[in-house]
């Protein structure tokens, strides 16, 4: 990969036929549609303009003088990975949740104090005795490289009480180590996309090979995120007998993106998965057509954690 830095960043990736464009804090009331976290040194975004064909990428740096950039590209398929190594840093924190009341693991005994305050003051002192930063990181939406988070310190709690249930607000600092988050960026067919990558790549190739998840035979067809795999005779009749009526124009779930927007002629819904028949339309990818049933997978890109990371 080549090391660049960050002013180089719209030359080089118009080399692949890409537009990206670096957008500065203060020009993000001038009208650009951008969802900012504050405590992401390194943002990337996609502005999708109706009537704009040539979609740009937004990339907002922090401190450009401190995040390092590596690209790779290919010139045919139009997709760089970019990779982006932010320094070691302090974040900080905003997170809410409900108390979990009871005996088992990280479950906490209900107070029977007459006192709010009494209430109150208990359940701040159980709470910072129990808290860790696995929760904090699950109850906030600060957006920092899965692993990057080594502690935190300066723990503040407020709890709120409302018809007998108890909601924690709070804040802390995080310790975030130096780490790299890689992104496959590019067209898909004739849109664009951004996929954060799982773990460390040195080409689009590579990258490309990695979105696929592991088991899938030959036959899998892919429409964007979204693979299908055939199944036998033998697998679709037992999820025909398991569901005899299908969900017809259905968006396929998945748990990790609320929206998916591709829709299905017929899918059943068996064991928390998709399996789907007929036609798979997407308004950014061309219509799948599919004869027989197919279980849906979803690729291994990191999941949407926040919306600052990747669209």
């Amino acid at each position: 990969m080549r090391k660049i830095k960050a002013n180089k960043l719209e030359k080089i990736a118009s080399e692949y036929g890409l537009s990206f464009t670096l957008v500065d804090e203060d020009e993000l009331a001038n009208g650009y549609d951008i969802y900012v976290d504050s405590d992401t040194p390194f943002l990337v975004t996609v502005d999708r303009d109706a009537n704009v064909r040539d979609e740009i990428f937004y990339f907002l740096p922090e401190d450009r003088s401190k995040i390092d950039l590596s690209i790779a590209g290919d010139k045919d398929l139009r997709q760089v990975v970019l990779k982006a190594t932010e320094p070691a840093r302090k974040v900080v924190a905003s997170f809410s949740f409900y108390i979990p009341f009871g005996n088992g693991v990280g479950r906490i005994k209900k107070p029977n104090h007459k006192s709010a305050a009494a209430r109150k003051n208990f359940l701040k002192k159980k709470v910072a005795e129990t808290i860790t930063l696995e929760k904090i990181l699950q109850k906030s939406r600060v957006a920092i490289p899965e692993g990057s988070g080594e502690s935190f310190s300066d723990l503040k709690l407020e709890i709120v009480e409302f018809e007998g249930d108890f909601r924690v607000e709070g804040t802390a600092t995080l310790s975030v180590k130096e780490s790299s988050t890689h992104f496959l960026i590019g067209y898909d067919e004739k849109e664009v996309f951004i996929s954060q990558l799982p773990s460390a790549v040195n080409t689009v190739n590579q990258a490309r090979k990695l979105l696929r998840p592991k088991g899938l035979s030959k036959n899998a067809v892919r429409q964007g995120e979204f693979f299908f795999e055939p199944l036998s005779t033998k697998e679709a009749m037992e999820i025909l007998g398991r569901q005899t009526e299908p969900y017809q124009e259905w968006e396929i779930e998945d748990s990790d993106k609320m929206d998916t927007d591709h829709i299905a002629d017929y899918c059943f819904l068996v064991g928390g998965e998709n399996y789907v028949l007929g036609n798979i339309e997407n308004g950014r990818h061309a219509t799948l057509e599919l004869d027989r049933l197919h279980r849906v997978v979803f690729n291994t890109e990191v999941p949407n954690a926040s919306d600052a990371v990747y669209d």
